[in-house]
């Protein structure tokens, strides 16, 4: 795993309960507005927010280089706990930072407090399928995503007019 450096952020005292706030990729963590933040800090809360690597203020990776993985972005959930000196938090997650949630918390239910999802795909067996999906937008038919859409006839290759259901296929 790569040594990248990750931006975080703590409003609240030390003593109080810990949420920390999980965005979506490709989404800074200064996207959970300084008024939530503080809102949630005037309840007695403890508030954290973070960039995910290749994102806003922490690091960047070399992708082709040292290429990562969701594990390894989940991994980072841990990485900003630590650093916080978190055993355990409430997790509030956005988007794909929701998949991240789930993914911690079935990996490790003792370290999260609560877990609140917000416009996330639920875990069950099909996991980043949606982030699949969007990545596979530019129509890629080689490589490691091979993309294609559905249709009333069948798997059509990538673009096809009849259709608007999505799939990737991960080789």
């Amino acid at each position: 795993m790569q040594n990248v450096n990750i931006w975080s952020e703590e409003f609240g005292a030390e003593t109080d309960a810990p949420i920390l706030l999980i965005m979506g990729s490709m989404s800074q963590g200064i996207l959970w507005p300084d008024e939530f933040a503080g809102r949630l800090t005037a309840g007695d809360r403890r508030v954290i927010r973070y960039d995910h690597r290749d994102t806003g203020m922490s690091g960047t990776v070399d992708f082709e280089a040292e290429p990562y993985t969701w594990d390894d972005i989940k991994n980072d959930v841990y990485r900003v706990m630590d650093d916080h000196g978190l055993e355990s938090a409430h997790l509030v997650c956005h988007s794909a930072g929701g998949l991240l949630g789930q993914f911690v918390a079935v990996e490790r239910p003792e370290r999260v407090r609560s877990l609140t999802v917000i416009g996330s795909s639920p875990l069950g067996g099909g996991e980043g399928q949606v982030i699949m999906r969007g990545a596979c937008r530019n129509g890629s038919t080689t490589g490691p995503a091979t993309c294609r859409r559905w249709s009333t006839t069948g798997w059509q290759p990538w673009p096809s007019p009849t259709s608007s259901r999505w799939a990737c296929s991960i080789r």
